[in-house]
């Protein structure tokens, strides 16, 4: 009888989580999609609301300072409906179907973690992005699963930066594949609602189209990264998605 080897050990696979990412999506593209366009909705009601009668709001600040505000309080909110989206997706991988008031109660509790991570993990990519391009890259792929280490191993901010790290070693080519998926998604949307839907002249049917376009791409960001930290602990750590989910119970 010949011994194992390193041949018959799981592999990391991309392909894999793209399909199962995708797979999840579908299975849950309506409560996903309306969770993330609810948890993001202050910021595109406010928007419209400047346009439809509160634009003295411009004369009170810089127009750079307002649109900066607008840009920081949407990427909050997006971290909450991350949250949210990473609870259903484990869920969902566990044959579970969560429901909407737990979903949206496990983002907002995770909140506070959740955003300082996910702040944390930007600002280190944008500063190796700023250094030179393959830096941040490197750096962005690294701490692609410590959104999910957050909400699914309750991490304090350096210990879910660092467990991502920890995670991603020796398949950060593949997970960069999977984020590339992600990144292609949001080009090709933005560039879809900007040069082929071409509704400059109507404002509102613009926005709402950003604001849905924004709330997918958060959406599929959130499952693409938590699928993979499913996949990065069941091959290194043969943990299986109920240990991963116990969190929840």
């Amino acid at each position: 009888m010949t011994s194992s080897t390193a041949e018959d050990e799981p592999e990391f696979g991309a392909s894999r989580v793209i399909a199962s990412g995708f797979r999840v999506l579908g299975s849950n593209l309506l409560a996903f999609l309306f969770i993330s366009l609810l948890l993001i909705a202050p910021v595109y009601l406010f928007l419209a609301w400047v346009s439809w009668g509160g634009g003295f709001i411009l004369t009170l600040v810089p127009l750079s300072v307002f649109e900066y505000g607008i840009l920081l309080v949407e990427m909050l909110l997006s971290f909450v409906a991350q949250a949210a989206v990473v609870y259903g997706t484990i869920r969902y991988l566990q044959g579970r179907r969560a429901g909407f008031a737990a979903t949206v109660t496990s983002g907002l509790r995770k909140v506070v973690p959740v955003v300082f991570v996910a702040i944390a993990a930007g600002f280190a990519t944008a500063l190796g992005m700023f250094i030179f391009l393959i830096p941040g890259l490197m750096i962005m792929t690294a701490y692609w699963v410590a959104v999910p280490a957050a909400v699914i191993e309750d991490k304090g901010i350096w210990e879910s930066l660092h467990r991502s790290a920890d995670l991603t070693r020796d398949c950060r080519w593949k997970v960069f594949g999977v984020i590339l998926v992600a990144l292609a998604a949001q080009v090709a949307s933005e560039n879809v609602i900007e040069h082929v839907l071409g509704f400059d002249e109507n404002y509102y049917l613009s926005l709402g189209l950003s604001w849905l376009s924004s709330s997918a791409i958060t959406a599929l960001g959130a499952v693409l990264s938590t699928v993979t930290y499913h996949e990065l602990r069941v091959v290194k750590e043969g943990a299986d998605v109920d240990q991963i989910a116990a969190v929840f119970d």
